[in-house]
């Protein structure tokens, strides 16, 4: 897809609807092996999940936030490739509790499992817990006191975010003891689950430009993949795409190239090389025809947002106007992916079987 939302992959689906757009995404990481997490990244093109997405003359309101999540895992049920909902990203600012949230991922949550009870529900954190604000979507203090709690058991994962100072020049970048400050901070938001045993983690989106050990972005990024290599915690990188403006992609501009120096970085990460799964995925289950919608601007990374005055936490830059702008991916771009793939050795599936194996141990 072009940054003007113009599919260039397969001419077959040009003029196709969005979802069906999305059933071919998912047929076609079926036929390589890799799961697919569904995340509602945004509300509205170029809007964030602030409060103001619960408001339906704001944003789309909790009904239609739950509709459309029951719609996909209804599109989606008995297809092994679809593992997971990632109910909403990064929601923040001082007005979006923990209690809040919590009651709202149990609504979603429960209202999927109503029709698909496969799926795994990715909660992500807040912004600010007791006055104490972090990342957009890593906070999780809250969960220790006030778990999600689903009628299907052991579906919830929680998902925080993690980012270094190419994002925001966060206070604990410039602390005298950086980088070894880092575990207890990452301990207070969020790995307390995970070194508890209370619950399991996937870290959601962590990346950066930087991955030498010289600058304090490539010693933080180094630091953590430690920290989830020592830990083993499962993890997803942000992001494949080049085009997000604070932290780049796995792929060069030309969308074809990968990134050598990130995947450098990565493999201590990876596992031993499996063989890809071939088998297509399942035919979508489908939901009742529609008239087409005109096709929506496509939103591959977060959008910048102003900071709060008193907790400035920025999410990454959107992807909608980088610069230099990266050239349109060229049909080969399935080939590249499946080279990254191979150069990250099916990462993906060893992550999500560590979350199924927590899961089972309950």
């Amino acid at each position: 897809m072009t940054s003007k939302g113009q599919w260039v992959y397969d001419p077959a689906i040009t003029n196709a609807a969005p979802l069906d757009r999305l059933d071919y995404i998912i047929n076609e990481c079926g036929k390589r092996g890799i799961y697919v997490l569904l995340d509602r990244h945004q509300f509205k093109p170029g809007g964030s999940n602030g409060e103001n997405w619960v408001s339906p003359e704001q944003g789309i309101g909790i009904d239609t936030w739950i509709t459309d999540w029951v719609t996909l895992a209804t599109r989606y049920k008995g297809n092994s490739t679809v593992i997971g909902a990632d109910i909403a990203n990064e929601p923040h600012t001082a007005a979006v509790t923990w209690e809040k949230w919590a009651a709202w991922a149990e609504q979603a949550g429960n209202a999927i499992h109503a029709v698909n009870p496969d799926l795994l529900i990715v909660v992500e954190g807040v912004e600010v817990f007791d006055g104490d604000g972090y990342w957009w979507g890593g906070n999780l203090q809250g969960a220790k006191d006030r778990p999600v709690t689903l009628k299907q058991a052991n579906k919830v994962v929680y998902s925080p975010h993690e980012y270094g100072p190419g994002v925001y020049n966060q206070s604990w970048f410039q602390a005298s003891d950086f980088p070894a400050n880092l575990a207890n901070i990452w301990r207070k938001q969020w790995f307390y689950l995970h070194e508890q045993n209370i619950a399991p983690i996937l870290i959601g989106e962590f990346g950066g430009k930087q991955t030498d050990t010289a600058s304090t972005e490539g010693k933080w990024q180094n630091t953590f993949v430690t920290f989830i290599k020592d830990n083993t915690l499962s993890w997803c990188y942000w992001c494949l795409n080049p085009n997000s403006g604070d932290t780049g992609g796995l792929l060069q501009d030309d969308w074809k190239t990968p990134t050598q120096p990130k995947l450098d970085m990565l493999k201590p990460l990876l596992g031993a090389m499996t063989t890809p799964v071939t088998t297509p995925a399942p035919t979508p289950t489908p939901v009742p025809a529609s008239t087409p919608t005109p096709e929506p601007a496509p939103t591959p990374a977060p959008a910048q947002q102003p900071a709060p005055a008193t907790l400035p936490v920025p999410e990454p830059t959107t992807t909608d106007s980088p610069t230099p702008a990266p050239a349109s991916p060229p049909e080969d771009c399935w080939t590249t992916l499946d080279a990254i793939r191979k150069e990250l050795n099916d990462s993906a599936l060893g992550c999500i079987d560590r979350i199924k194996a927590l899961i089972a141990k309950g």
